[in-house]
């Protein structure tokens, strides 16, 4: 509402990007042209959900360019980011996450919740910010789903334990 979204496009957009089949490709990329953030979250959000579900491995050069785009929205990106990580040819996407995981942007954290082993080799740098006292839920869940700590401390309580 503080937004001011735009409803009636937006909600069409979303359901189709989230039921998006890989003969949608064309649909997506035109979302991704949207000059609506918004739109174009939902498209990057539909070609992730492709490409987790291994129904497109080739990405179209524009998720690469939304992701490379600086000044493109940061939910953009880190959904392009994780589009391409699923992909054939995932380029910088991991690192360009990652700064924004750094960064404490929210969406990042969410991204390495959701994207598991793809997120490994970061595993080291990710427990390094978690022993400096980065020990919030989002963290941990990353680390548990990138198999760096066990799924019991996902609920821990303990402030600045090594563990």
């Amino acid at each position: 509402k503080d937004k001011r979204y735009n409803m009636e496009t937006l909600v069409p957009a979303a359901e189709m990007a989230s039921l998006a089949e890989a003969n949608e490709v064309i649909k997506l990329e035109k979302l991704l042209k949207s000059d609506d953030p918004a739109i174009r979250y939902w498209a990057a959000t539909g070609f992730f959900q492709l490409a987790k579900k291994n129904k497109i491995s080739n990405m179209p050069d524009l998720v690469r360019q939304r992701l490379n785009n600086a000044t493109e929205n940061d939910d953009v990106r880190l959904m392009c980011a994780g589009a391409l990580l699923y992909s054939n040819k995932p380029g910088n996407a991991l690192d360009i996450a990652f700064q924004m995981f750094k960064a404490k942007k929210p969406w990042a954290y969410a991204l390495f919740q959701n994207i598991g082993d793809k997120a490994k080799p970061l595993m080291p740098e990710i427990l390094k910010i978690y022993n400096q006292g980065v020990k919030n839920f989002e963290v941990r869940s990353a680390l548990i789903n990138g198999g760096a700590i066990p799924y019991q401390q996902l609920f821990s309580r303990k402030k600045n334990s090594g563990n």
